[in-house]
């Protein structure tokens, strides 16, 4: 699955798909694992896509499209940015930065950022993962992934 990641990003930063797209393609991706395949033990258990932070030009432009397009709600509005609610997952649009994808969260079950900072350390060290207490003081592990995308890791029922 790294090796279709990597082709997506790139085909992405090539310009071939735009970042609706590149999302689409990486839930797919996240969900979907071909039959049969093994591999090493994982860190994590990844449950759920929680959701995905994007940066936009256009904060109302950007709701009123995700809302067409995939039937959205409003789980929280502030004046900047808004969290549209997707089924159990949702999208932070932020305005005020670069478009693109910001970052992406995975929700697990079970969730200790301590012991999962320990084993991230040993098995994935060059990540510089780091724990982080968020606005509602549950903890969770921020690292990057070997392009530089951020990705965070979190407690399944964060923000659900």
């Amino acid at each position: 699955m790294a090796d279709e990641i990597d082709q997506l990003l790139k085909t992405y930063q090539e310009g071939r798909i735009d970042r609706r797209q590149l999302l689409a393609a990486l839930f797919c991706a996240a969900v979907a694992q071909p039959a049969g395949a093994q591999s090493p033990e994982p860190v994590f258990r990844g449950r759920l896509l929680n959701h995905v932070t994007v940066g936009v030009s256009d904060v109302a432009r950007s709701r009123a499209f995700y809302q067409a397009l995939l039937g959205a709600t409003i789980q929280k509005e502030l004046p900047n940015q808004v969290d549209l609610r997707i089924g159990d997952s949702f999208v932070t649009v932020l305005g005020g930065q670069s478009p693109g994808i910001m970052h992406f969260c995975v929700g697990v079950e079970k969730f200790d950022g301590d012991a999962g900072l320990a084993r991230l350390q040993s098995r994935f060290a060059e990540t510089n993962p780091r724990v982080v207490t968020n606005e509602l003081d549950q903890k969770q592990i921020i690292l990057r992934d070997p392009d530089g995308v951020t990705v965070e890791i979190a407690d399944v029922k964060y923000r659900l």
